[in-house]
């Protein structure tokens, strides 16, 4: 019951709801502390385990690398290709909190195995408790479809993937894609297959089972992941839960597909594989905010282009399904490959300026935007018999896209100056001396310094040759910006007033299905 009194070690804890907090007095002032914890409360279950509680301050040590190698409970081990291959207590922690994992990598990177060892106190000696082989997907790198006993090959868990948030199959990195995971060998309730649900970012919050309908397990996290709820009997059977991403039980590490993540942290082990080009902290994760992020790439992001389109699409009278249609496909145009890609020609002119280097007189973003939207009034254009509403949704949302990062990158890749045309996209403001300054043009709370509407236009564009290049090969810009609201304003009134205009087009000349699916009837 939910108003019983809960006792944390015989003392009570306060409550409020199902949530309760109680403050335990630990002293690791000399050595390390492996806490026993039991959790009681009337007419429930007693709950024990450990938390360990280093000595301070914690140590942290890496290698030349850039390598975690140590921190106040484990040693790091890691191979020349920087991909962690063990972790272990250190040999001053309490032994009844030792633990071991080592992981094997396939020639392409793929862990394909995982063994986990205890510490024995009574027979000093380490003892395997878990050994998986790991089975993936041939077309998804890294995402797990079987797990196999590591001795004899039995099958011990199985899991079945669907689109992710993206509504592909690996856009969003796999993230809410799982869709059941199979335990064969797990007992009781926490046996048999399990539906996967999530909450909007993607974090698995739940199982259910798919053959009573009951919740077989729950979780729920802090901001940067920490888990702060993991209950039900099947809850540490699945290793799938922040991120759809794999938890490792034994160290609590979240292992993406090429690094692992620390969520008590909120930071990543090793460096990130690409540099200093996302800035100078090549360990952050999420920017060290986890409410909000901006997109490396030059992509005004999800924030703006689904987010604030649906919201907008709303305002003005769309839909509940329309309007998240719309989102969806102004969303889906950022892409790295394909025809709209924000890196490759010429999939780059709906997010930069590229008239110079593909010979157009106009915009490029403007003559995308309004080619999608003539589309999309086509589709809804009775008189010629169409009456298509979800394939002009589609449309009308990839139409917007070009229209807000005419906002968002200005002149940002225009290529002013050199004599070359074919050429990626390269991070726009990339060359700016303040640090991090490539992640500013996609800030919606920040505005280029001297525009009058906040856009990095030709004006206030500064234009450098990169060092690595002679000139006039690579001709790179950047703008000064400073807080300001124009451009996320800019972007609200011309997506508002594309989305009403279409509206009205559909109430004038769409016919019943259309009319119907963009609420004007």
């Amino acid at each position: 019951m939910a108003t019983n009194p809960v006792y944390v070690n015989g003392q009570m804890a306060s409550r409020k709801g199902e949530y309760f907090r109680r403050e335990l007095s630990v002293n690791n002032a000399t050595a390390p502390v492996w806490q026993s914890v039991t959790v009681t409360a009337s007419g429930e279950t007693s709950v024990t385990g450990n938390v360990f509680v280093p000595k301070p301050p914690e140590p942290f040590s890496y290698n030349l690398d850039g390598n975690m190698t140590t921190d106040g409970r484990w040693t790091y081990t890691w191979d020349a290709e920087n991909r962690l291959i063990r972790v272990q207590s250190r040999s001053d922690t309490p032994q009844a909190s030792w633990r071991r994992v080592e992981w094997q990598y396939d020639a392409l990177g793929r862990r394909i195995r995982q063994t986990t060892w205890m510490w024995n106190t009574n027979s000093g000696t380490w003892q395997v408790t878990e050994d998986l082989k790991f089975i993936s997907d041939p077309l998804l790198f890294g995402r797990h479809i079987v797990e196999l006993n590591g001795t004899d090959n039995s099958r011990v868990r199985s899991y079945v993937w669907g689109l992710d948030l993206s509504e592909s199959m690996d856009s969003a990195g796999g993230a809410g894609g799982l869709l059941w995971v199979t335990l064969p060998t797990a007992s009781g309730s926490a046996g048999g297959t399990h539906f996967a649900a999530y909450d909007g970012n993607g974090n698995v919050v739940a199982l259910v089972s798919a053959t009573t309908g009951t919740d077989t397990a729950r979780y729920e996290y802090g901001p940067f992941g920490e888990p702060l709820r993991v209950t039900g009997p099947a809850a540490y059977q699945n290793p799938f839960r922040f991120s759809t991403k794999r938890t490792c039980n034994a160290t609590d590490l979240v292992l993406y597909e090429y690094r692992a993540y620390n969520h008590t942290l909120g930071r990543w082990l090793n460096r990130d594989f690409i540099g200093e080009e996302v800035g100078a902290n090549l360990n952050v994760a999420f920017n060290n905010s986890a409410i909000e992020k901006f997109d490396i790439f030059g992509l005004w992001d999800s924030f703006i282009h689904r987010d604030h389109t649906i919201l907008w699409a709303a305002t003005v009278g769309y839909p509940p399904e329309a309007a998240r249609a719309v989102g969806q496909a102004d969303d889906a145009v950022d892409r790295l490959f394909g025809s709209t890609s924000y890196v490759f020609e010429p999939g780059t002119m709906y997010h930069f300026d590229r008239s110079l280097s593909m010979g157009y007189s106009k915009d490029t973003r403007l003559m995308k935007s309004e080619e999608h939207l003539s589309k999309a009034r086509a589709l809804c254009t009775i008189a010629i018999g169409n009456d298509n509403p979800k394939a002009a949704a589609k449309e009308l949302g990839t139409a917007l896209h070009p229209l807000q990062d005419w906002v968002a990158h200005g002149d940002h890749n225009m290529r002013l100056l050199g004599s070359f045309r074919l050429h990626p996209a390269f991070m726009h403001n990339y060359m700016s001396p303040a640090n991090g300054s490539e992640r500013f043009p996609d800030n919606p709370l920040l505005d280029a310094v001297g525009s009058s509407d906040g856009r990095p236009t030709l004006s206030v564009l500064h234009f450098v040759t990169h060092p690595l290049f002679p000139p006039p090969t690579y001709i790179f810009d950047w703008a000064d910006y400073q807080l300001g609201l124009r451009r996320l304003v800019l972007t609200m009134e011309l997506s508002v007033s594309t989305l009403s205009e279409f509206r009205s087009y559909v109430g004038t000349y769409g016919g019943c299905l259309c009319k119907e699916y963009f609420g004007v009837q």
